[in-house]
Order: structure tokens, then sequence, then C-alpha cells
């Protein structure tokens, strides 16, 4: 092929790439014109698109320069291309999740060598919708599809890490993160439900909310497992707190992700045959049963699919669209109506809520509501100020939906936006909470639960 054609073909897949971008961002532009929509993000879309149509302009104007000039400005479009494809792999080579994942395996080899037999954690949220391919939606239990909802019981478990070193901890009797002998509790207190954020994923034990909250109460219970929304909490307090009768159930609120986890939670067969009254597995009389097919699950399916996603792979796709590098110079592409939940998913969660008071009062008790908050900073990709509008509403919106309802509201939010420095309060940049932001969090339930807010 000559040089003018090389040039020819090297402009128009340029403009092709360009062209493509573009369609995307025009899409975003279409999706934030209407009315309320932030002014911010119209704008910065707007001037993204200018310069991207700019530069499609002078790619295809390029064509019908001289060959000696095209070349030229090929040449210059291949050195700004790889210049920007270099910092691309950079950026993707430098990414730590895979050496987390061998330093994970590296652990729960010396663990075993230490005689311990840990488990990588087995919550709930695998065989919802947080699948390894291939794997499971329930496990078979006499030959009957059963969810499990806790852990496997008495193990030595490798959590997560974050800021620190390693949480390794031994689960309790039904898997769940709490010291020996808390289900033997003469008279139970407190019953905390929630997602990692309760379970006090990433830091040491006694540095987690619930814990800081037990100091105070003993007669306290931790449900709380990673990935856990709204349909999975209704489960484990069908499933276990019934019998235990706690005086007070904290269904603990995150707002960064539960109504989107309820909606995929609510697509689950055995998981949203909760809505139903009287439905049950009986989970808490058949833990050595669940213990046998959770440690097989682990065994055959967790950890191979640890092994193979902890072997560097460079993933094709997200290097192709710059995927790294996009996100560091803010032009990533939110989805800024992604968290928004539609009026059935309000009302599937108005439902959820419902039943699990209903619940808690049968025997007497009450339910309150914890509100937690997420990370949250001053927006920096395109369509990202849309999004923390929509996420605002979306917090009034459940705030409003919880007093309606009668629940007491305990809003750690408003304890985490008073602090004089919120983002210390986390581990890392949209990480769980550091010790000081669980140690805030706990104290705002115990101001709410000791100060007769309800």
């Amino acid at each position: 092929m000559r040089p003018p054609r090389v040039a020819t073909v090297v402009l128009l897949c340029g403009a092709v790439a360009g062209a493509l971008f573009l369609a995307r961002v025009l899409m975003l532009l279409r999706q934030l014109w209407h009315p309320g929509a932030e002014t911010r993000d119209l704008v910065r879309v707007s001037l993204v698109a200018v310069v991207l149509l700019a530069m499609e302009a002078v790619l295809l104007a390029s064509l019908r320069l001289s060959p000696a000039r095209r070349a030229g400005v090929a040449l210059a479009t291949v050195s700004t291309v790889g210049v920007l494809y270099a910092a691309e792999l950079g950026l993707e080579l430098a990414e730590p999740g895979t050496a987390k994942l061998r330093e994970k395996l590296a652990r729960l080899a010396e663990l075993r060598r230490q005689g311990r037999e840990p488990s990588p954690g087995v919550e709930p949220v695998r065989f919802v919708w947080a699948h390894e391919p291939g794997s499971p939606s329930w496990v078979t239990i006499d030959g009957a599809p059963v969810l499990p909802l806790g852990g496997i019981s008495r193990r030595t478990t490798l959590d997560c890490k974050e800021a620190g070193d390693w949480l390794v901890f031994e689960t309790d009797e039904h898997g769940f993160h709490n010291p020996a002998g808390a289900w033997s509790t003469p008279a139970l207190e407190l019953a905390f439900l929630g997602d990692s954020f309760v379970h006090g994923s990433c830091v040491p034990s006694e540095a987690n909310m619930v814990e800081q909250v037990r100091r105070r109460h003993p007669a306290t219970l931790n449900l709380g497992t990673a990935g856990g929304g709204p349909l999975i909490m209704l489960a484990q307090l069908r499933e276990y707190l019934p019998a235990l009768r706690p005086r007070t159930v904290l269904w603990c609120h995150f707002s960064g992700n539960d109504l989107l986890d309820l909606r995929r939670e609510a697509e689950h067969p055995l998981l949203k045959r909760y809505l139903e009254a009287a439905f049950t597995q009986g989970l808490a009389g058949r833990q050595d049963a669940l213990d046998r097919a959770l440690s097989d699950y682990a065994q055959h399916t967790l950890l191979t699919a640890l092994a193979r996603r902890a072997r560097r792979r460079l993933e094709l796709e997200p290097v192709l669209l710059m995927r790294d590098l996009r996100r560091a110079a803010g032009l990533a592409l939110a989805d800024p109506y992604r968290l928004r939940p539609t009026e059935p998913e309000y009302a599937l969660f108005t439902r959820v809520l419902t039943e699990a008071r209903r619940t808690v009062e049968s025997w007497g008790g009450r339910l309150v509501f914890v509100y937690l908050p997420g990370w949250s900073e001053p927006p920096r990709q395109l369509g990202e100020a849309e999004y923390l509008r929509v996420k605002a509403d979306v917090s009034r919106r459940t705030r409003a939906l919880v007093r309606e309802l009668g629940l007491p509201l305990v809003d750690v939010e408003q304890a985490f936006a008073a602090d004089a420095d919120p983002s210390s309060l986390y581990a890392c940049r949209g990480c769980h909470y550091g010790p000081r932001g669980y140690a805030l969090a706990a104290d705002a339930v115990l101001a709410a639960l000791d100060g007769g807010a309800f």
C-alpha cells in the first residue's frame, strides 16, 4: 500500500474512532437535556462535543490535502494516539487489583500452613447477582435448592484489605461476624442488618461500627454481610431473628447502592419469596449441611475463580476504549440515572420495609432505620454532577418514605457532613469507612439509642 493510501486509512480510522466517542457524548448530552438537569454538566458535555466535532472536521478536511501534508497529519495522529495508548497501558498495568488478589491467595495459603483451614469469605450476594462465571444461584441440599444467607460457621475468614492490613476473623456459629457466644445471649437487645459497612469490612474487628456499639450494649448481634441489599436483609431477619426476639432491629441502609442491589435481588427466584409472609428456608437449623455445601462451593468455585482472576491478563476492551486514561482526565462518561429507582422499585422497597416491620413487631420488637452515607466528593467526570443531583433526590425520597412508614430514623449522613474533614472518614477514595468513620457512625447510633430519640 502506497504512503498516501496509508495516510488516508489512518485518517479515516481516526475519524471513525472519534465519531464513535462523539456519538456516546451526544447520547449523554441528550440524557441531560431536560428540566432540572445540572447546568455545569450540560456546559461541560457540550464543550467536549464541540471539541470532538472540531477534531472530526480537521481529520476529514485533511483527506483533501496534498499527499505530503496528508501524510504529515496522519503521522501526527499516529504519534498522538501512540502516546495516549502508552499512558493507558501504564495505568492498566499499575492497577492494584490483581496484585491484591495474588496477595490474598498467598495469605490464604499461609493460614493453611498454620492449620487454620481459612475461607475467602462466602457471602449470600455471590449466589444472587455477583456471580463468578458458571457459578450457581444456590446450593443443593438433599436434592433441593437452598439460598445461603450466612457464611461458613466457626471458620477463619480472610476478608478484605484497604488502608491497613487484611481483616482476619473467626465466624460465629452461623457464619456471621460476631464474637463467640453472641447467639446465646439470654435477652438479645440489638440486632444489626446491612451490607459490608455493617459487617465491618476492611478494618480490625474491634474498630467496626457494631463492635463499638456492643461495648455499651453487650447483647448485640451483627448480621451484616458484604453486598447485602434490602431483600437479603429481609431474608436474614426472617431466618435468624424471630427465635431470638431482639428488642430493637437496626436496618442499616447504605445510600451508595442498596436500591441498586434491590433491583438485582428482585430477579432471584428464592430471594423474592421472602416477600411472602410465611416463607422460610429453615436455615438456622441446617448449619451443618450449609457448611458442607458452602465449603464445597468455596473450594471448587470461589477459590478457582480467584486464582483465575489473580493471573495477570490484559483486558483488550478497556484498553481500546482508554477507560483508565479517560477517567484520569475526567472524561469518563457517568451514567447519571443509574441509581434512580423507578416507581415500581420504590414500591418494592416500601413493601420490603413494611414486611420487615411487621415481622419485628410480631414479637414486640421495633424496627429502626439507619441511613449510612457513601463516599462523596465534587464531580469530576462528565455527567457526574447530574448523578450527584439524582443521588440527592433519591436520598430525600428515601427519607420521606421512611417517615411515611413511621420508622425511627438515625441519620449517620448528617454526622458525616458535620465533620471537618469528611474524606478522612473513609479508608481511601470510594472505599469503606476507616476506623474514624466507623467510630463516628457508632457514636451516631449510640446517641440515638441512649438519647431517647425513639
